[in-house]
């Protein structure tokens, strides 16, 4: 099997590190098989704002449990703690899956969005 990077942005009024830090630490405690490893991306301030845009990757097994484990636990913090955020769930380059979490679509729904894409990319290999 393959690995994949799946980048996660979050945009909004509570994209801060803060809340980049407490998705982090949710992930980590569902002690998801196949998941490699959950970090923050560094980067550099952009002009105009204050801080990095909060980014974090994910490692998984490509086409594994782990992606749709690891989706259904972003759902269910996106429930729990309600932040106002757009989250961009990045499986390639021009491959993402957008979700407000003040709209936020059914778990299966949102499940489905990010399993297609990594579908897609898994075909393309």
């Amino acid at each position: 099997m393959t690995d994949i990077n799946l980048e996660l942005e979050l945009q909004g009024q509570d994209a801060t590190e803060e809340t980049l830090l407490s998705l982090q630490d949710w992930i980590q405690q569902e002690h998801i098989s196949g998941l490699k490893q959950v970090e923050p991306e560094t980067g550099e301030a952009e002009t105009g704002k204050m801080g990095i845009d909060p980014i974090t990757v994910l490692s998984v097994v490509l086409a594994s449990q782990a992606v749709i484990e690891l989706v259904k636990a972003i759902h269910v913090w996106i429930q729990a703690t309600r932040p106002k955020v757009t989250m961009k769930v990045q499986v390639a380059e021009n491959s993402f899956v957008e979700v407000s979490a003040e709209n936020l679509p059914e778990m299966n729904l949102f499940v489905d969005q990010v399993l297609q894409k990594v579908k897609a990319l898994e075909a393309g290999d």
